[in-house]
């Protein structure tokens, strides 16, 4: 009997409780962990953690109204602090669809603060946490899931993670030490959401049911409006709605509506406001939706610009604005792509000068100067950087006109701003060449032509040289004479510092820039000489000066006389060389000799850009001296071309052998890069210019060491050397060297060589062209098994030996090096000798046995020597 009673209660608790079911979302297999920003956070001391899950996830096993009682992470790191300190979750519905921004929406507290000390699980197992209120899922709104810690919470390692899906907008933190995190705005973007388990059980819909899709939208500074979706069946009385400055639901009735959205005025710029709504059955309402938004500035967008007059100054912050027009053009060396507040200025109904003066501002400001109606703007000035990286500019006003003003950051800077707006009498241009399309022709003759820049149009071509300046400019065009080359020369007079660049284009709708013909900030006679235009071509010169530097200037535009280029020498022979350059316009004079300076006189005439030099002697560095003959007795510059007759062995086939040695100094020899060419072959390992070649045949035991070292007089610091081998004109690089040897000097240990092939040795000056005083090296090829001799003892001394500092050491034949060093194979000391004798000062050894090598002529003799 007391069974069957027991069993007739389980029933009845089930059939009143609803059965527990489980949805899981989310199968991410990456872990958060370290110092990751998860729900299991205890890397700060504090925390606040957002998420938002969409209805259409939860609508795969939960219907409306279900109960929400538990949710739980797939724990994957554990926290060694223990327990998370004051962990409380808050839930709420929500029209967001992931967490992009910190989320406002109004929520409910599903389980209170309690110290929470997370337990470690396998993928796809939930720490669950039980709700003491369960959340009712209206089944028609996404869900936000609130977590936060005040801690403080301990910093010990490892933190806490959980296993994650990567999605962009995923979750959102604000992490912190030594303060609460609960009541923080969360300001921080996670790229992944948390796997989540939610437990539920039925629920019963209300009879009442609430509306939902509260939106507001649109916001502006003092206005509002807030919509939400019709609820089905509908309401029998209507709805009821009330607006308040904090987030607590009204106690009393709200104001009756049959519609579906409700208008809010009177409101204050940059506040936050909480609407609710409720559903009136008649018979009773529902509970309470809610949706929040915060008011704009008062001058956030363009149809709420504020009005400003002469001598005003405004000030503001673009911090908490946000982006209005932003199809509106950009220009001026400005872009309309970040936070923004709008100005206007109306006319006093004469024409005006009108100057915006942001230079006091604390961030780097743009400011912008439109005339049109909202969505059809008209770009009229602008600037980015006049004073420092603040705005400057001015433009003219019509007298009549509204002119709308947007300030704005570069890029994403935002902050305070001051603006100062002052009136003048409108500036009539000096000159009418104010644009391209007006430009004033000038010839490629000489003469100076006077212009004037003073009240110049504000232009929105915006030179490179100056991309952010305000550009009051006039405009000249030219016709590029046959050669391709004009020198434009522009001097300042009264313009207190001047700009020019140079532009070409089949039109001024298609102009580009002349590269590398841009100036900038001159105040004396600049002059850009243009070479490579296409004769018989339209090209564009614009000259300008910012706000208050305006002024008078000449141009002067002539087709220059220049030197030649592009000289070369060639086609050597024992005493001759072939020189030639490019040609240009006119014929030319020269002058051949061995002095670097110009000629003091005129030089022979040649027609042609060719000279055969004869009588030359090898090592000579010789000049060509050339200038162009423009004729009416008008002379280019000297031109200056220093060569000399190639080394012997320039190339492969006049390499030079070498014999190899048993050590460096056996068979080194002296050579130079000085005149050599650079080859085809082209070192792998690194640049080499002016190589010399040398050739090597293999010893018997296939291995062969190739060094280059530096000459006692004029040497080179830095080589490069290459081994190759095949036949000249058909060569493999068998290896490359740069910096082996010592210094940057280069060497090469060949192994697994054939005995008595040739190889061929490139050696060429790292990266830059030798000269009269840096030119010279030595090269070696050697290998110890080539050495015939043997130590000669008789003839050797070497003491005292224990030595306190000097140890004296003779042989009857030269001694190369002398080295000491220790047990443990560590070179100490090293000396070059070359002398029959020599004293080693082991001095500043400390106490101990040291084994002293001495070299000579590639025999070497080591002795064990203890210093006291």
């Amino acid at each position: 009997m007391k069974k069957i009673t027991l069993l007739i209660a389980f029933l009845l608790a089930l059939v009143t409780s609803g059965y527990s079911q489980t949805i899981v979302i989310g199968t991410g297999t990456v872990s958060t962990g370290g110092t990751g920003s998860d729900p299991v956070d205890g890397y700060f001391e504090a925390m606040r953690y957002q998420v938002v899950y969409t209805a259409a996830e939860l609508s795969a096993s939960l219907t409306p109204y279900d109960q929400i009682t538990a949710l739980g992470f797939s724990i994957s790191e554990d926290y060694a602090g223990g327990a998370l300190l004051g962990y409380s979750i808050k839930m709420g519905h929500t029209s967001a669809t992931n967490s992009a921004t910190h989320n406002a929406s109004s929520t409910s507290v599903v389980k209170n603060a309690f110290d929470y000390d997370p337990t470690v699980t396998a993928a796809g197992v939930f720490d669950m946490i039980v709700f003491d209120t369960p959340f009712v899922w209206n089944g028609v709104d996404n869900i936000l899931i609130d977590i936060c810690t005040d801690g403080p919470n301990a910093y010990v390692s490892p933190y806490g993670g959980v296993r994650v899906t990567n999605i962009a907008n995923g979750s959102r933190r604000f992490r912190t030490d030594g303060a609460p995190a609960c009541s923080v705005n969360t300001g921080t973007v996670n790229a992944n959401r948390p796997n989540i388990q939610f437990n539920y059980v039925d629920g019963v819909p209300p009879s009442c049911l609430a509306p939902g899709g509260l939106a507001a939208a649109p916001v502006a500074a003092t206005t509002a409006t807030v919509s939400w979706n019709a609820v089905t069946p509908t309401p029998s009385v209507g709805y009821e709605y009330a607006i308040s400055s904090t987030n607590t639901p009204p106690s009393g009735a709200g104001t009756p509506t049959t519609a579906t959205s409700a208008s809010f005025s009177g409101l204050t710029a940059l506040s936050t406001y909480y609407v609710f709504v409720r559903s009136d059955c008649g018979s009773g309402f529902s509970s309470w939706s809610s949706v929040s938004f915060t008011t704009l500035l008062a001058n956030d967008n363009f149809v709420d610009a504020e009005a400003v007059l002469c001598g005003a100054t405004v000030t503001g912050d673009t911090s908490t604005a946000t982006l209005d027009e932003d199809s509106a053009p950009d220009g001026f060396g400005c872009n309309l792509d970040g936070k923004n507040v709008w100005y206007k200025y109306t006319g006093l109904g004469t024409p005006e000068l009108i100057t915006l003066d942001l230079c006091a501002s604390t961030f780097d400001t743009q400011v912008m100067v439109y005339t049109g109606t909202s969505g059809a703007l008209t770009l009229i000035a602008g600037n980015d950087d006049s004073c420092g990286t603040r705005s400057l500019t001015s433009f003219t006003s019509n007298g009549t006109s509204t002119y709308y003003i947007s300030i704005d950051g570069y890029t994403t800077s935002q902050g305070a701003y001051s603006m100062t707006l002052t009136c003048a009498p409108a500036c009539t241009p000096a000159v009418t060449n104010q644009a391209c399309a007006s430009a004033l022709a000038v010839a490629t003759n000489g003469v100076d032509v006077s212009s004037d820049n003073t009240c110049g149009d504000v232009s929105a071509v915006q030179p490179s040289c100056d991309p952010f300046g305000t550009v009051q400019d006039v405009w000249f065009s030219f016709v590029a004479p046959a050669s391709g080359n004009v020198s434009c020369l522009v001097t300042p007079t009264t313009m207190t510092s001047g700009n020019f660049a140079v532009l070409g284009g089949t039109d001024c709708g298609s102009l580009t820039e002349v590269a590398g013909t841009c100036n900038s900030n001159f105040t004396a006679g600049t002059t850009e000489i243009l070479t490579g235009l296409t004769g018989g071509a339209t090209y564009y010169v614009q000259v300008w000066s910012n706000t208050a530097e305006q002024g008078t200037f000449t141009i002067n535009l002539t087709e220059p006389c220049l030197a030649p280029t592009g000289f070369a020498a060639g086609n050597f022979t024992a005493t001759t060389a072939d020189i030639t350059w490019t040609p240009g316009v006119g014929s030319f004079e020269y002058v051949f000799d061995t002095n670097a300076t110009d000629p003091a006189g005129a030089g022979t005439a040649i027609g042609v850009g060719a000279y055969t030099a004869t009588g030359l002697t090898a090592g000579t560095v010789y000049y060509l001296h050339v200038r162009t003959d423009c004729g009416s007795s008008t002379f280019s510059p000297w031109a200056n071309f220093a060569f000399m007759l190639p080394p012997t062995n320039d190339n492969c086939a006049g390499a030079i052998a070498l014999t190899p040695g048993a050590i460096f100094e056996d068979q080194d020899v002296s050579g130079t890069v000085l005149g050599g060419t650079t080859a085809a072959d082209v070192p792998s390992c690194a640049t080499g210019v002016a190589d010399v070649w040398y050739s090597v045949v293999v010893p018997a035991s296939g291995t062969l060491t190739i060094e280059t070292q530096e000459d006692a007089a004029n040497s080179i610091t830095d080589s490069v050397i290459s081994v190759y081998s095949g036949a000249c004109g058909a060569l493999t690089e068998i290896d490359c060297d740069d910096e082996s040897g010592l210094g940057s000097m280069s060497l090469l240990s060949l192994t697994g060589l054939n005995p008595g092939d040739t190889l061929y040795i490139e050696v060429s000056k790292w990266n830059s062209m030798p000269s009269t005083t840096v030119n010279q090296f030595l090269i070696s090829a050697y290998d110890a098994t080539l050495s015939t001799n043997s130590f000669d003892l008789n003839g050797f001394k070497a003491y005292p030996n224990p030595v306190k500092d000097i140890f004296k050491v003779s042989y009857t034949k030269n001694i190369s090096t002398v080295s000491v060093t220790n047990l443990v194979g560590q070179e100490v000391l090293s000396k070059k000798v070359n002398a029959l004798q020599s004293d080693v000062d082991m001095s500043a050894l400390a106490s101990g046995t040291y084994l002293v090598k001495i070299t000579s002529e590639g025999l070497t003799k080591t002795l064990k020597v203890i210093k006291e």
